[in-house]
């Protein structure tokens, strides 16, 4: 089964405010229990704005924000995910994968191929550097605690 959610927190409608990504709430999980396997990949759907952003409001508790800055944003969603997997997945019969931030690949500029893009590509990068510059400054510190051992790649 194949469940797709880009932000691992819900993204609810609401008449007065419209689209509202909900920082601490996880009620679409429901879908995700009794699975064998749970892989889970974000931050690239957190970083669009303007046109391309899909929610109005960001909210935590009864707070809304317009916006906030988006690695505050994607830390306390981690964490309401963190707790979610913690409270709700059996790890002896579930096994949780977790892929973070990963460098750009839209333009092939980056890997020294300025006429592809990362749609056309079928095979990893196997280059010893890639040429890309990465475009945030973060540091690989655990942002919320869990009793998983989690495969990060980063």
């Amino acid at each position: 089964m194949l469940y797709h959610t880009p932000y691992i927190v819900d993204l609810a409608r609401d008449i007065k405010w419209g689209r509202i990504l909900k920082l601490d709430s996880v009620r679409g999980g429901e879908a995700w229990k009794g699975m064998d396997v749970l892989i889970f990949n974000s931050w690239h759907w957190w970083t669009h704005t303007g046109r391309t952003q899909p929610w109005d409001y960001m909210q935590e508790g009864k707070k809304l924000y317009k916006d906030m800055n988006r690695l505050v944003a994607y830390y306390k969603g981690l964490n309401t995910w963190a707790r979610w997997v913690n409270r709700n997945v059996d790890p002896s019969k579930t096994k949780v994968f977790f892929q973070g931030i990963s460098p750009t690949h839209y333009e092939g500029k980056d890997w020294n191929q300025p006429s592809k893009s990362c749609s056309s590509e079928t095979q990893p990068f196997f280059g010893l550097r890639f040429a890309a510059k990465p475009k945030l400054n973060y540091t690989s510190t655990t942002l919320f605690h869990t009793r998983f051992r989690l495969l990060v790649t980063l």
